[in-house]
């Protein structure tokens, strides 16, 4: 073969200089040199990569489906192989419907609800409860809070895919909540040269621009690298919002023997936002009636900012034995840090309050006047109050284990077994212009808004946001876990997955509310079994258990600790892999019960309390094909049933604000005889839910679908254009029903064309 192997750093030097003509020359001169030379070209040994970290790869392919996938049991499984119900997001889908952050992508994913409750924190929900466990390539990012609520745009330009297991899944958690465990697998080297960089423009002054640069450094090959850049400015549909993102990624990968990986990386993103909301929107005014703002309507002030920044840092280090066997290290830092100046709602609008209490009334002289004045914000519709907060989060976190295969009874089956540890510190502070309290609050500290729909944040200048501490604390978490599972084949048709984590948890320090969150948990046992029974080749069905046990550090209306939720998780269902395993189809039958789980109680000041419910269940179904049933038609399509039930009044908001049913559906599709064009669509659809606030008032949100349309066209082999259009129906829809008595309305319209070029 008469190639010589490029090295990145030729190519990285040519990118930088900006210069595609450059580019072209230095590779050109290079391969001239080697011909003037006569050398003996020889084509390079393949290098082999230990592990199983390449197996699952999505980029550089039309897919939706992936072939095998760990996030469940450890084990690399194909998706009929899985005793659960799970999910991918491919490469490729994301940038087919331009799902640039997490948000969008678990929007789209069969069985997600976004709950996107403020412009920078949501909660994500499966089977009726909020997501707790997410993990970076197969270990677990610790949620110190285990509230469940992402703060920031989480960008994902850096991931390759996105798995979703839904269901408990204690086994690689180690906490077993039932909703739905999140794995985020990031881009890796890849051995052959392969660069790109892509321009994005959109409504409401969207800007981005990406790069991705990857290939060995070496030439020996033993040596991998990768390079991941973006940035991005966008204004919104909401009145003065405005977020700047910036994104770095590198990883190298180096063989050091030939069994033997050691991986380095670090990532970077940075967030700033001009006028975002806290709190959002009250929904009713304060005679009952909905509020019903414009789509634009925003609480963020005009000097309003929330910033962000993450930084993750990750070394691995994995040998292969021999006798097959693979032991792997994994070592990751992480930390967040948070400083904000928020406007927060503290009121429904004012209306119907005739009087106030005079401040300066004396009763042993007149002429201070009466004990009650005329209210003069009567007119106006809301209170804000002007607030700073800060946050700092640091984690650090190992995993040890060792997987492979052995014999027993004439048959060979598979193991792993190993341990956990992981550390986190987290602080944070909050001051206000006065009390949260409209009763006690200094009236004169607060901004009165006559009308937030024609409101401009102008709040009458730079108000005090410091005067009043409203809360701090600092605390520390640690999580120590042994565990392991086998997969046993005990028939050529009837696989057994069984195994344990056995975990220590305790955390202690103060809460933001100053109330103490001391707690410990040791040796809670946290068992799984899962059965996959082969009924043809290509068809199995498949039960699988779980209990449910997951410390909280909530508090109730009395600063009380409530104590872990305790449940169990059922399910079973059917799979199959279809037309030569290009199409993946599943149905699957769940069933939770859990005991003492926190619900949103009272707020006290600007601190959220909750109760315990007992007896909160729900089962259901969920329907998932995805693959390519036909020849260049990629398509996923997911539908899910729950039906939820409490047994108090405390679990019963729940299920207002969570739909019974939903559809996740998208495909693309590249013309017969011009295949350069390709078409696609999304639908999400939703079921109608409700939202009672603590006054009894209720707003009800209809059913509702929001469809997407995308089109690209390979002008060259290179050179990609890409146009996409998002809810083109222009429903009207609030963003989230989960947090009583407020909200605000998600995009309307909107459209963004792109161009890709690839190297």
């Amino acid at each position: 073969m008469n190639f010589q192997k490029k090295t990145l750093a030729t190519y990285i030097a040519a990118l930088i200089s900006g210069n595609a003509l450059m580019s072209a020359q230095l590779v050109h001169a290079e391969e001239q040199k080697a011909a003037n030379e006569n050398l003996q070209v020889q084509t390079l040994d393949k290098v082999e990569v230990v592990g199983d970290e390449l197996s699952n790869v999505t980029e550089n392919s039309d897919a939706y489906a992936i072939k095998s996938m760990g996030t469940a049991t450890k084990f690399n499984l194909s998706n009929r192989e899985t005793p659960q119900s799970v999910s991918v997001m491919s490469r490729q889908r994301m940038d087919d419907f331009g799902l640039t952050n997490l948000n969008d992508v678990l929007g789209n994913t069969t069985g997600i609800i976004v709950e996107q409750v403020e412009t920078n924190r949501a909660y994500y929900n499966a089977r009726g409860f909020d997501i707790k466990n997410v993990q970076l390539d197969g270990v677990s990012i610790q949620n110190s809070e285990a509230s469940g609520i992402v703060k920031g745009d989480m960008d994902t330009v850096i991931y390759d895919h996105v798995e979703v297991v839904r269901g408990a899944n204690g086994l690689s958690t180690g906490s077993g909540t039932p909703s739905a465990t999140i794995n985020l697998v990031r881009k890796r080297p890849t051995e052959e040269f392969q660069a790109s960089v892509s321009a994005t423009a959109g409504s409401w002054d969207q800007k981005r621009l990406e790069a991705d640069v990857s290939g060995t450094i070496v030439e020996s090959g033993n040596v991998r690298a990768r390079l991941v850049t973006a940035v991005e400015e966008t204004d919104s549909h909401l009145d003065r919002y405005n977020l700047e993102k910036n994104i770095v990624y590198g990883v190298l990968d180096a063989n050091i023997t030939d069994n033997t990986i050691f991986t380095i990386g670090a990532s970077q993103q940075k967030n700033q936002t001009d006028s975002p909301m806290w709190g959002s929107l009250p929904l009713q005014l304060s005679d009952g009636s909905e509020t019903n703002y414009d789509r634009s309507t925003s609480s963020g002030s005009e000097w309003s900012y929330n910033d962000e920044q993450t930084r993750q840092l990750f070394a691995e280090l994995s040998h292969e034995f021999s006798n097959g066997w693979t032991v792997k290290g994994v070592g990751m830092h992480n930390k967040q840090k948070i400083e904000s100046d928020l406007l927060y709602v503290i009121s429904n609008p004012l209306y119907n309050i005739p009087a106030l209490p005079n401040p300066f009334y004396d009763p042993t002289n007149p002429a201070f006047g009466p004990q009650f004045v005329p209210n003069p914000y009567e007119a106006f519709q809301t209170a804000g109050l002007g607030t700073r907060f800060s946050e700092q989060t640091e984690q650090n976190s190992f995993d040890l284990y060792a997987s492979g295969n052995f014999s027993f009874f004439g048959r060979e089956h598979e193991a792993y077994f190993g341990t956990s540890y992981s550390k986190s510190n987290h602080s944070s502070s909050g001051t206000a212009a006065t009390s949260f309290n409209l009763a006690t609050a200094d009236i004169s500290k607060l901004v009165f808004i006559e009308d937030l729909d024609s409101w401009n944040g102008d709040s009458g200048g730079d108000i005090d946001r410091t005067t009043t501490p409203w809360g701090g604390g600092a605390y520390k978490d640690r999580n120590i876990s042994t565990y392991g599972a086998v997969n046993l084949n005990l028939t050529d048709q009837l696989n057994f997955i069984t195994g344990a984590r056995v975990s220590d948890w305790s955390t202690k320090g103060t809460a933001f509310s100053g109330e103490s969150k001391e707690t410990t948990e040791s040796g809670e046992v946290t068992p799984y079994a899962g059965l996959v029974f082969d009924i043809t080749s290509s068809v199995s069905t498949y039960a699988s258990y779980t209990e449910i046990f997951t410390p909280q550090n909530k508090l109730d209306r009395n600063g009380n600790l409530l104590g872990a939720i305790e449940g169990q998780s059922y399910e079973f269902g059917i799979k199959s892999s279809l037309l030569d395993d290009k199409l993946q189809a599943s149905i699957s039958y769940f069933n939770v019960e859990q005991d003492n789980v926190a619900v949103e109680d009272i707020i006290i000041g600007a601190t959220q309390t909750y109760r315990a419910a007992d007896g909160l269940s729900s089962k259901g179904f969920e329907i998932e094909f995805v693959g390519e049933p036909i020849h260049n038609l990629h398509a996923s399509l997911g539908y899910t049933y729950q039906d939820m039930d409490a047994s108090d009044d405390a679990g019963k908001d729940v299920t207002d604000y969570t739909p019974q049913q939903l559809v996740r559906f998208a495909t693309s599709y590249r013309i017969p005889n011009l295949e350069k064009l390709k078409i696609g669509t999304s639908i999400n659809w939703q079921d109608s839910t409700k939202n009672t606030s603590t006054a009894g008032q209720t707003t009800k949100q209809d059913s509702y679908a929001l469809v997407n349309l995308m089109a690209s066209y390979d002008v060259t082999d290179s050179l990609i254009v890409q146009a996409n259009a998002n809810n083109v129906t222009d429903e009207d829809y609030y963003a989230s029903l989960k947090t009583r008595g407020y909200s605000y309305k998600g995009a309307p319209a909107n459209y963004e064309v792109s161009a890709r070029y690839n190297f």
